[in-house]
Order: structure tokens, then C-alpha cells, then sequence
């Protein structure tokens, strides 16, 4: 188990175990390695499915863009290619371009379940709110969306 980033630590003390990942827990450590032997069988969100999915027309707007308010919504559509009735869960993810301080690799900031019939699609659409782009900092003790940069 010296994959698991906190295997030096267990079983621990009859007290208490630490965990020293930090940030990067669970999906988010394997994701932030280079290193191809840790890479998991099946990642974070990887489902099994008897189907295919396509994935197209990806659209991200900017419906508000103020100082105290940020809204994005992303849309897209999916399509069951397969013969099969399944199940996906589309996720959406968010990772800086730049930033002040450690953020991981990418944090999962929405997602949802669909069920699609064989050849059946499905518009999908996500809204992020502000705080799907900011961080906690500690020592202003709030919530900071750093800017964006360009494009």
C-alpha cells in the first residue's frame, strides 16, 4: 500500500493517526503526480458502463463578470453512441492558471447523473457561482477569487 500517501502513518497511535496530504486528498493526489506507477486503475469518476457517451458542443459564457459577483455557466450535449441504455455523470472541473498559493491540480466543482437511451442526447449545463473559483486564505480570514489572467 505505498501507493496511498499516508500508508507511513497507519496504523498510527492508540490516540490518533495524522494525514499529511494537505490539499491533495483522495483523486487529487494521484492526479498531481507525474510519476506513471501511481497511476490507479480507475481514477476518481471513471465509471463502468456497458455504453459509449460522446461529448459536444462545449459552450462556456461569462453571464456576469463584476467585482463581487462571477457567474459562468458551461453547457454541453451528450449522446449515448453505444446499444445499451446507461448511466453517465458528467463533472466539471476548475484548475488556475495562475495562483498566489497551492491549489491543486484541478477541484471537481459540479457534476450530475444522466441516463441516456441508445442514441438519445441531452444538454447539460452547469452554473459556477464565485465560489467555485476562490480559496480560503487564512490570514484575511475570507473567501479571494484571484484574477483570471489572459484568456
Amino acid at each position: 500500500a505505498e501507493c496511498i500517501p499516508s500508508h507511513k502513518f497507519f496504523p498510527g497511535t492508540r490516540d490518533g493517526v495524522e494525514y499529511r496530504e494537505g490539499l491533495n486528498v483522495g483523486y487529487r493526489y494521484y492526479n498531481s503526480m507525474d510519476d506513471p506507477s501511481t497511476n490507479v486503475r480507475f481514477p476518481f469518476g471513471h465509471g463502468l458502463t456497458y455504453t459509449t457517451f460522446h461529448y459536444a458542443d462545449l459552450r462556456v459564457q461569462m453571464i456576469k463578470d463584476e467585482s463581487s459577483t462571477k457567474r459562468v455557466t458551461i453547457s454541453f450535449s451528450i449522446t449515448n453512441t453505444g446499444s445499451t441504455t446507461g448511466k453517465e455523470v458528467p463533472q466539471c472541473y476548475v484548475s488556475p492558471k495562475h495562483s498566489s498559493v497551492y491549489r491543486p491540480t484541478h477541484e471537481l466543482k459540479a457534476f450530475t447523473k444522466i441516463q441516456l437511451h441508445p442514441n438519445e442526447s441531452k444538454e447539460v449545463t452547469f452554473v459556477l457561482e464565485e465560489d467555485a473559483f476562490s480559496y480560503y486564505d487564512i490570514g484575511h480570514k475570507q473567501w479571494i477569487v484571484e484574477a483570471g489572467g489572459d484568456g
